[in-house]
């Protein structure tokens, strides 16, 4: 698709140390408790999306959508992977009112919470920390050390 291609020539010309991609839909979610619509909208983005992230090195994607924060282990193709597995994260915890979760037994599942929250995202040198911060004060908080070039 014209939007596929964009996206795959866009990371194919960044010389940026870190790559950090935002888009609406997950490519990995772990709650059940979803729109019916989601879990196809997944497949296709494991499908056509998750091949161009994982071919550029993507270090980290943030999501939207699903009014909740969820957080993953370094994955690839499914699997936990710290090797070549990229972190997503999806960070709904604004505006609407936060959704309704039951975690799915996924893996890859490293953190997965309802609520308001903000993310707070600290980049420096070689080390990249995120933290998302609850109204209630309760934190995930982790760091990505960038992996050397092939």
């Amino acid at each position: 698709s014209p939007q596929l291609r964009w996206l795959d020539e866009t990371l194919g010309r960044t010389g940026r140390r870190w790559t950090i991609v935002y888009f609406h839909y997950p490519v990995y979610s772990s709650i059940r408790t979803a729109p019916a619509s989601l879990p196809v909208r997944l497949a296709e983005m494991k499908k056509h999306v998750e091949p161009v992230l994982l071919g550029h090195r993507v270090d980290l994607v943030l999501n939207g959508h699903t009014h909740s924060y969820q957080r993953s282990r370094p994955v690839a193709r499914g699997q936990v992977d710290e090797k070549t597995g990229i972190v997503y994260v999806v960070t709904g915890g604004g505006g609407k009112s936060a959704d309704r979760i039951v975690p799915a037994p996924e893996p890859w599942n490293a953190f997965t919470r309802e609520g308001y929250h903000f993310v707070l995202a600290t980049v420096d040198g070689d080390s990249h920390t995120v933290e998302a911060i609850f109204l209630d004060g309760a934190r995930d908080k982790f760091t990505i050390y960038k992996r050397p070039a092939p």
